[in-house]
């Protein structure tokens, strides 16, 4: 019985007997042997009933793509019904103008899912897209997707800052957000001289923390910077420390 979903074999088809291992054999092989037009690394993640995904793709043709998709396939490593691997989901995003060497991050999250077994289940995600000379779709790559367990963490865990009244621009540091099986966080701040930019991201933001010294009083002072998941289910915080007075300069 043919597979219902097929990776870059859609252009093999046969009408009568074939030698199914010899023909399928080949086309591995002959996929493999290419070389790649893309490099590709995904993570999933459990989300309540749904799938999500962090993609992130490199376009290593010479030319730019104006018609590409970027699909997951989801599916369950079970026997169920007639086959050992059963199709439960499959997330499609196109791509608008890609450029040669331009790396894309893209998030995907995929229907709901019921009567699965979330141990067993696998994602694979590929770019394919439309050769208009030929009529005709190709694939750039395809990649399984690493499942990563929920967290949210923030590095560094403080930061301390020594603010001269005479300094013109405020002072500022980049914090890294880091974790899996989150897609988008939100940051706040508990003091008016701490602020942060953006106030949301995704999994690989590097937001500012900024001290406005013209709401900063003299001597020591501390504050709290606290990044939550969407979904509230993890948070971290940055401790922040700032010192408003001269500095000696060496």
């Amino acid at each position: 019985m043919l597979p219902l979903v097929m990776v870059d074999s859609g252009n093999q088809i046969s009408n009568g007997y074939v030698d199914f291992h010899g023909v399928y054999q080949n086309m591995v092989e002959t996929s493999l042997a290419r070389p790649a037009e893309a490099e590709i690394g995904a993570s999933w993640w459990r989300s309540g009933d749904q799938v999500e995904l962090l993609v992130e793709i490199k376009n290593l043709r010479p030319t730019p793509l104006e018609n590409a998709w970027v699909v997951a396939i989801v599916y369950e490593e079970n026997h169920i019904k007639v086959t050992n691997r059963f199709g439960r989901a499959e997330v499609v995003r196109p791509v608008s103008l890609w450029l040669p060497n331009e790396v894309r991050t893209i998030i995907m999250t995929s229907d709901p899912l019921t009567g699965v077994d979330w141990d067993k289940l696998r994602v694979v995600v590929l770019v394919e897209y439309y050769h208009e000379d030929e009529g005709a779709y190709d694939m750039l790559q395809a990649a399984p997707a690493m499942r990563v367990a929920p967290s949210l963490s923030v590095s560094p865990e403080s930061l301390t800052f020594l603010v001269d009244p005479d300094d013109v621009d405020d002072q500022e540091a980049t914090v890294q957000v880091l974790g899996g099986g989150f897609a988008e966080w939100t940051a706040t701040t508990d003091r008016p001289w701490l602020r942060i930019a953006p106030t949301t991201g995704n999994l690989l933001g590097q937001p500012q923390v900024t001290i406005d010294k013209s709401v900063l009083n003299p001597g020591w002072q501390q504050g709290i910077v606290t990044f939550t998941a969407t979904d509230a289910a993890f948070s971290d915080t940055v401790a922040v420390r700032a010192y408003l007075g001269e500095v000696k300069r060496l």
